[in-house]
């Protein structure tokens, strides 16, 4: 198993949101992204699991 460079992004994240996949608009961070088996191998590419200081969600871009 090849260890990965960690990748960042900035995620806006709206714990409001109508569609419980969508992580936007209230808090804008940098995050860190953790591709897990299924999702390196998912055709899926905006799916990501973000990962902050108390939690892991996972949503679309």
């Amino acid at each position: 198993r090849t260890i990965q460079a960690l990748r960042t992004a900035t995620v806006k994240f709206d714990y409001d949101a109508s569609d419980h996949h969508e992580l936007s608009v209230l808090a804008k961070e940098t995050v860190n992204i953790i591709l897990d088996d299924n999702e390196k191998h998912s055709h899926d590419s905006d799916w990501i699991t973000v990962e902050r200081p108390q939690t892991k969600e996972r949503g679309r871009v």
